[in-house]
């Protein structure tokens, strides 16, 4: 991904990739759909989106606090997407975290 800077917020992006037309929606994906969308913010440059915006996308995914950084606060979303898809059952309507 060549991405200088997201054209649109990140929570709507991750929505957008994920084929969610709301929002909301983010917050109770199955596994296979985590994994994807942890495959996808990885794919995003620290730089590409305000530590702000990644920090709502943290908080409002997972419930963790902020980070101080872009780069951690991506880090930190994308483990706990990750380690969520690994962690869960298969079923599907699981709130992140």
């Amino acid at each position: 991904m060549n991405v200088t800077v997201l054209a649109l917020p990140l929570l709507e992006y991750l929505a957008y990739k994920s084929g969610r037309s709301i929002l909301s929606d983010l917050r109770y994906l199955g596994h296979a759909e985590q994994l994807l969308l942890g495959k996808e913010v990885q794919k995003i440059p620290d730089h590409a989106v305000s530590l702000h915006e990644w920090n709502d996308a943290l908080e409002y995914l997972t419930d963790l606090p902020p980070m101080p950084t872009a780069s951690s606060a991506k880090n930190c979303l994308y483990r706990a997407l990750m380690h969520k898809s690994h962690s869960q059952t298969g079923t599907t309507g699981d709130r992140l975290l």
